[in-house]
């Protein structure tokens, strides 16, 4: 089964227990994910079947939105509710200097993610030197924030937000940043992630409804890679494409970029693989279907 599943992960499992979960259901080998959602968090999952597992650097995830509600006046180890209290200040917010400083992030930033956070560092996770309670220093990254809506008061000092932003962007230490702005201290109460790339809550599974599973919950290679550029075969390259060879860049009517990865599709339009320009041939990165 090649594909990638919607799935509406539920606060207090972990992205890797998802997995796990839909690798018994399915009684799949090879299941991945995309985008880690912290063990708190909801939202849209993005998990991987089989061929689809070698996607992850080529979906391309885009643009993410989420709702999170904002405590201010209390600051937590980890930034979310699981944490412990380490800091409160009684100064309240109001709604209006919230929705300004919010609106007041967008465009590009730089953030430093939350040592609680799935970044990379020196080939371990970040959350895994803090969990050890280890130290470490968190590089700082340039992130987008699109869009920022103010949705309701929910508490004396919590508010819930929407937030449209770039891949890497962490909600957390955005709020974080946001108290800090407000000349107070914050933490996510509620987090949930309603979109990322092409996948939206609102068309997404639960646990439950993946126990039934239909073919209709399987989102193709084809579609997830539909809005990447294609090179396609002439007749006499098919077999060759199918044996997953070298390419000649000359048989493509086409202008080929470099640093450039295409869909190669064969002579009848089928997506087979996916290839980069290496001086006059194109090379396959990765096949998408079992050589013949």
């Amino acid at each position: 089964m090649d594909g990638i599943i919607n799935i509406l992960k539920p606060p207090g499992l972990t992205s890797r227990q998802v997995v796990s979960i839909a690798k018994g259901i399915l009684k799949e080998k090879k299941v991945g994910h995309a985008g880690t959602l912290d063990p708190g968090a909801s939202g849209v999952l993005p998990v991987m079947l089989g061929k689809a597992t070698k996607l992850f650097d080529y979906m391309g995830e885009g643009t993410k939105e989420y709702i999170a509600e904002f405590k201010f006046g209390v600051k937590t180890t980890t930034q979310d509710s699981y944490g412990d209290v380490i800091e409160t200040k009684k100064e309240l917010v109001t709604k209006d200097m919230v929705e300004n400083v919010i609106k007041s992030f967008i465009g590009e930033y730089e953030q430093t993610p939350s040592i609680f956070s799935a970044v990379h560092i020196n080939g371990k996770r970040a959350y895994d030197y803090a969990y050890a309670g280890k130290d470490v220093e968190l590089p700082k990254r340039k992130v987008v924030i699109y869009n920022t809506e103010l949705l309701a008061k929910t508490d004396e000092n919590s508010y819930l937000v929407k937030v449209k932003c770039s891949k890497g962007c962490y909600i957390r230490s955005f709020c974080e940043d946001v108290a800090k702005k407000l000349s107070t201290v914050g933490y996510v109460s509620v987090l949930i992630r309603t979109v990322t790339g092409m996948f939206s809550i609102d068309k997404s599974i639960t646990i439950d409804e993946l126990q039934d599973f239909k073919p209709e919950f399987l989102t193709s290679l084809e579609e997830v890679l539909k809005n990447m550029d294609s090179l396609q075969v002439n007749k006499e390259l098919d077999n060759a494409l199918y044996n997953g060879n070298k390419l000649p860049v000359s048989s493509f009517k086409k202008e080929i970029n470099q640093n450039t990865v295409y869909r190669i599709l064969d002579s009848d339009n089928q997506l087979w693989a996916l290839g980069e320009k290496d001086g006059d041939i194109i090379r396959i990165k990765q096949m998408l279907r079992d050589k013949l």
